[in-house]
């Protein structure tokens, strides 16, 4: 019996232990998650600015100026915000 209940406490350990690791396991995929969200979010904003140059490049929508040129006329017209203007 001695060893039956050796073997019985082990069994309760390491049902704890799996426990413990499924609950951090979850915390772990939570947080991976949201701070890939707020990486992916800040990613956008960063490039979105470029993007903007280049699509109006693209349709040389600002007639034909260089990339600084287009930058400083939708600063000038639309101000900083303007950048970010989808």
């Amino acid at each position: 019996t001695t060893r039956a209940a050796a073997a019985d406490q082990n069994r309760r350990s390491a049902s704890k232990e799996e426990d413990r690791r499924g609950e951090h396991s979850l915390k772990r995929t939570v947080l991976l998650m949201a701070s890939g969200g707020v990486a992916a979010g800040l990613a956008k904003t960063a490039v979105a600015p470029l993007e903007r140059l280049k699509l109006l490049r693209q349709l040389d929508a600002m007639g034909g100026s260089t990339l600084v040129g287009t930058l400083k006329q939708i600063v000038r017209t639309e101000g900083l915000a303007g950048l970010w203007r989808g």
